[in-house]
């Protein structure tokens, strides 16, 4: 009878264990997409302002040559 008592808190232990560290992984899992898609929100921010700011020379403008 004992052992059955340890055998189940034992399998409880371990089932609470497993979901941590389940919860870890899928924590930083979301955390590392999170970064991607930042870093592409940066990106095509920063593309948007570059087409803005493009300076398009005139050719009696002598400032360029």
């Amino acid at each position: 009878m004992i052992m059955l008592v340890c055998s189940i808190w034992s399998l409880i232990g371990v089932g609470i264990i497993i979901l941590a560290i389940w919860g870890v992984v899928l924590n930083a899992y979301e955390k590392k997409i999170n970064k991607k898609e930042e870093m592409k929100s940066i990106k095509n921010r920063l593309e948007k302002i570059e087409d803005k700011l493009e300076i398009i020379p005139d050719d009696n403008d002598e400032y360029y040559y």
